[in-house]
């Protein structure tokens, strides 16, 4: 009984060492995991405090700072080129009224001219004497 005893003893001692190794190997390999996560961890949180998100958002809003300046000016500016749009429409309305009213004058000028022509054109008692006694009188009426 003894040497049973003593040789369930051994077994059990055996299959304990050998529990305690795997539970040693598995508690190094959890530790390893543990310790790889950390330093993913570590490295992620590095990148985000170098990369710094709050600074980036900040820097992506610089240009909108001055909006409303900018808006406002753009609107003076806008209000200024419509008055002189304004301005440049109405001289060129009035530079046309005064080319319509110098037309009409040239026009009434050119009529009585043409009026005049056909009047010098016209054989009258001189011009048919003198064109009988040079030969080269066609009457035109």
């Amino acid at each position: 009984m003894r040497n049973i005893g003593a040789r369930v003893e051994q077994y059990f001692d055996k299959a304990t060492l050998r529990l305690t190794d795997l539970m040693e190997a598995r508690l190094q390999h959890q530790e390893r995991d543990a310790q790889n996560a950390y330093e993913k961890w570590q490295e992620h949180f590095r990148r985000l405090n170098e990369d710094n998100m709050y600074q980036r958002i900040l820097d992506y809003m610089k240009p909108f700072e001055n909006l409303n300046q900018q808006q406002e000016k753009l609107n003076t500016t806008q209000q200024q080129l419509a008055g002189e749009i304004r301005q440049t429409n109405e001289r060129l309305l009035q530079k046309i009224e005064a080319d319509a009213a110098i037309q009409q004058q040239l026009l009434k000028q050119l009529q009585t001219l043409n009026t005049n022509m056909e009047k010098s054109m016209e054989p009258g008692p001189i011009k048919a004497a003198l064109g009988k006694v040079f030969g080269g009188g066609q009457s035109r009426r």
